[in-house]
């Protein structure tokens, strides 16, 4: 099959493929357990299966939005957003990766609002792509939620050396039923109209997870 992302002649066309390789191998850090490859793959498919004809900054959002990712640190949208300026300056429209830099900062805290720019359905759509899994079915959103659990037990480790297993992924447990509250404090958290009907099931979920002792 594939790599859909090398697929598009768009980012193949202007960074080329050893660039475009590059990148994409940073998604396949063996630290990466949620926020890897497979996940900028499924915001591709997806996309595909909602009808979703994708702009070359929504491609390039969906490219480089997780690039710099660590458990933990507060800044890894602006991080993200800042590298895939510094590798598209002269190589892609400004216009283009400043829509794309737009899209990458939203993600922050997921809301369609922003004091510097008018946030457009081209942005709510990426932004949706981007929460999915929190859509899909029970089990399946239980999976990918152990997986962040993976990616921040380290962490925990660290912070907490006195504890055990079991108590390492209570106090993960816990701060994301914290972080998944928020959400369901929305009237919506899907919000653009290609992936709206998911929020049902999103927010059924969400509300099962946190009820769950």
């Amino acid at each position: 099959m594939q790599n859909p992302i090398f697929s598009q002649s768009f980012l193949v066309y202007a960074l080329g493929v050893t660039r475009l390789r590059n990148l994409t191998s940073m998604y396949f850090d063996a630290s990466r357990y949620y926020h890897n490859y497979n996940h900028i793959e499924e915001m591709l498919v997806v996309a595909d299966e909602y009808g979703i004809q994708l702009t070359d900054a929504q491609y390039l959002a969906i490219l480089f939005h997780d690039i710099i990712y660590i458990p933990g640190f507060a800044h890894n949208e602006a991080a993200s957003a800042q590298f895939m300026r510094n590798e598209c300056v002269g190589r892609i429209n400004d216009d283009i990766v400043e829509t794309a830099h737009n899209m990458i900062m939203l993600t922050v805290n997921h809301k369609a609002q922003s004091s510097s720019f008018q946030v457009t359905e081209e942005m709510l759509e990426f932004m949706d792509l981007d929460l999915y899994r929190l859509g899909s079915c029970y089990n399946t959103f239980l999976a990918h939620t152990l997986r962040v659990f993976y990616e921040y037990r380290p962490i925990i480790q660290y912070a907490k050396p006195t504890y055990g297993p079991k108590r390492n992924f209570a106090e993960f447990v816990s701060a994301r039923k914290q972080f998944l509250t928020e959400f369901i404090k929305r009237n919506n958290i899907f919000l653009s109209q290609k992936l709206a009907s998911l929020n049902s099931q999103a927010f059924e979920n969400i509300q099962k997870y946190i009820a769950e002792e």
